[in-house]
């Protein structure tokens, strides 16, 4: 393991473990400044916490989509008042309004919200603001509260708005609906020095194609530099080479098999990100819809959640950047105010390939010199591509597979410069010392490994393969681990390095000890994966019903092996002689076979959900928004 030190900032530390207490000491002015900055940043009570918060009366709390973006929130007739108190004084009020309509109705009037605070003198009104009914959208607002000697106490109150017609003859108010008080929170001044936790997610990015780990040269100059200057975890593995079950044991830390999220219908999913925001934690998200999506319950423990506005076909050409930037956006308005935890997802690396013009375009040219086609014309062509070779009706031409290849590191290359644009602002912002930053990925894509092109139906390790670094200038030194880690062992690790409780029952483990260097590496470090579904074998079988392989993984530092139980085999490969996965060397380590078939079975051995088509739905319907968006993404015909 290689270790450096850097320069402390900060009067004590948050981890759990206590090795990390060895880590450099602060000078005087140091901790002076970071008390002073520790002063500002603020906690968040927020509605809906019964530790936090009285309603009065008891109202339900529950999520609520408007247009692109989820809150969790208070659903109220037009016309209701209700009282919440909360057990600090607060500084500042934080809270979205929106409404909502029956689509057969008619005219849909504007709707009044007010807030009050109770004081000496009775009730003192601090927010009013009429929102037109005609649009289903949150507005979220903030207010300054005036300074209180004991707890809180708040009215908040929704009043049908009567039009007026031109002759200045008033009409009927508002006609039935819905009224939202969403992310209803009181921002507390508090000395506070846990971190900022900042997760960003390059959907599809296979650490294989980093310049870092053997890719072409000029790819990831930006994160391979974040990656150096991190805790890296060189061996970090993926749990499934999808987006949707890969990001649902992120936020679980279980394994898919445990979670059962992997296509539709899909089981409710209880995220680990519920306990950052009982925590203090303001919790928000820039995402871009698809799969990664509020109608797919990842919005479960966020204040904020922004699917973002990328539907159709025509959004590839700059979904990145308009996620960046709302990203950026937000840190220049709050990132001061309040602890936070943020996460940042996007599918600039994903198909269809579309590589922004400059450097990442002239990347993709380099490495196809006599190809430089583009398909920014119509990426619906691309998208259909890569999914008929994906089900075997029209496989892809070398030189095509090629191409695809060419364009995506170009891609890398736009995500690569994504990245500084976020650590530039938390630099700028002088948030980067007290902001914990992961970056990672869900899986990455095949360029005719094994016959496969793009990822969802292969077990192979250039989808399992991910980036996973840990930055917390100060508190982390920056150093390297090169044994098997998994994706499920993100946010646990996350929790102790903030000093909370890791639940119990998780698949996934803290890596505190590794990252503190109390914990070496025994050779026993094993990661598990799995993949349910293969549409070319399914396809091939023309079989009735549901079509599940039930194929699963175990690696450790040297050896894979692969169990299949539709058809039924199995797999055993040399990793160190065959990175590739392209000899089954089972007959020659029996042994390390029967150990690792046992490692296997003793995950498999674990109470599993029931199988998805026996599961509980999530409430909504799939929008056409996320059905265009999966569509563009090559997810469906």
């Amino acid at each position: 393991m290689s270790r450096s030190t850097g320069c402390c900032r900060g009067a004590r530390f948050f981890v759990a473990a206590a090795a990390l207490a060895t880590f450099v000491g602060c000078s005087a002015d140091e901790e002076v400044a970071t008390q002073e900055q520790a002063a500002r940043r603020a906690v968040v009570a927020r509605l809906g916490d019964p530790n936090q918060v009285l309603l009065e009366p008891t109202l339900e709390i529950r999520r609520v989509r408007l247009d692109d973006a989820s809150r969790p929130a208070v659903g109220v007739p037009l016309e209701m008042e209700f009282d919440a108190k909360f057990n600090s004084s607060g500084q500042q009020l934080r809270f979205s309004v929106g409404t909502q309509f029956d689509p057969q109705e008619g005219a849909r009037k504007p709707v009044r919200f007010v807030v009050e605070i109770r004081n000496s003198q009775g009730w003192l009104p601090i927010f009013e603001e009429v929102v037109p009914g005609a649009t289903s959208q949150w507005f979220d607002r903030e207010v300054d509260l005036p300074a209180a000697a004991g707890p809180l106490h708040l009215r908040f109150k929704t009043r049908r708005v009567a039009a007026v017609d031109p002759k200045n003859r008033a009409t009927d108010a508002s006609t039935d609906g819905s009224a939202y008080w969403g992310a209803v929170s009181v921002v507390d001044a508090e000395a506070d020095e846990r971190p900022n936790i900042i997760l960003i997610s390059l959907d599809t990015l296979g650490a294989a194609y980093l310049e870092r780990y053997g890719g072409e040269p000029g790819t990831s100059p930006e994160i391979d530099r974040f990656l150096a200057n991190s805790f890296e975890f060189s061996r970090g593995f993926s749990q499934y080479g999808a987006t949707l079950p890969a990001h649902s044991s992120l936020f679980t830390a279980l394994y898919p098999v445990h979670h059962g999220r992997y296509t539709m219908p899909l089981p409710a999913m209880e995220s680990l990100v519920r306990h950052f925001a009982r925590a203090g934690w303001f919790t928000l998200a820039y995402t871009e819809n698809a799969n990664v999506s509020s109608v797919f319950g990842f919005d479960d423990g966020f204040d904020h959640w922004d699917d973002g506005h990328a539907h159709g076909f025509d959004a590839f050409k700059n979904h990145g950047n308009l996620t960046t930037n709302r990203t950026i956006d937000w840190l220049d308005r709050e990132g001061r105010s309040m602890r936070f935890f943020l996460f940042l997802h996007t599918y600039e690396v994903h198909s269809p390939y579309i590589p922004a013009a400059g450097e990442p375009l002239q990347l993709a040219n380099r490495i196809t010199p006599n190809d430089k086609r583009v398909f920014d014309r119509d990426p619906r062509k691309m998208a259909s591509a890569l999914l008929n070779h994906t089900n075997g009706s029209r496989p892809l031409s070398k030189r095509d597979i090629a191409r695809f290849r060419a364009l995506h590191i170009g891609e890398i290359r736009s995500a690569d410069q994504l990245l500084a644009k976020v650590l530039s602002k938390l630099e700028q912002l002088e948030l980067d010392r007290d902001t914990l930053v992961i970056v990672t990925s869900d899986h990455g894509d095949q360029f005719g490994e094994q016959g496969h092109v793009g990822h969802g139906n292969s077990i192979h390790n250039k989808l399992l393969h991910v980036p996973l670094a840990f930055r917390w200038p100060g508190r982390i030194e920056k150093g390297s681990y090169d044994a098997p880690v998994e994706l499920v062992d993100l946010i646990p690790t996350v929790l102790e390095l903030t000093g909370q409780r890791i639940p119990e029952g998780l698949n996934g483990r803290s890596l505190v000890g590794i990252i503190a260097g109390t914990e070496i590496s025994d050779g026993t470090e094993a990661a598990f994966s799995e993949q349910q579904y293969d549409s070319v074998e399914c396809a091939r079988w023309k079989g009735p019903g549901p079509c599940r392989i039930g194929r699963y993984s175990v690696q450790t530092r040297r050896f894979k092996y692969v169990s299949s139980e539709i058809p039924r085999f199995e797999r055993f490969y040399d990793l160190s002689a065959d990175p590739n996965e392209a000899r089954d060397v089972s007959s020659q380590y029996p042994a390390e076979v029967a150990r690792h078939r046992a490692l296997l079975a003793s995950n498999l051995e674990k109470p599993r959900v029931p199988p998805t088509d026996e599961a509980p739905m999530l409430d909504e319907e799939i929008d056409d928004a996320t059905q265009h968006r999966l569509r563009a993404l090559g997810y469906v015909e």
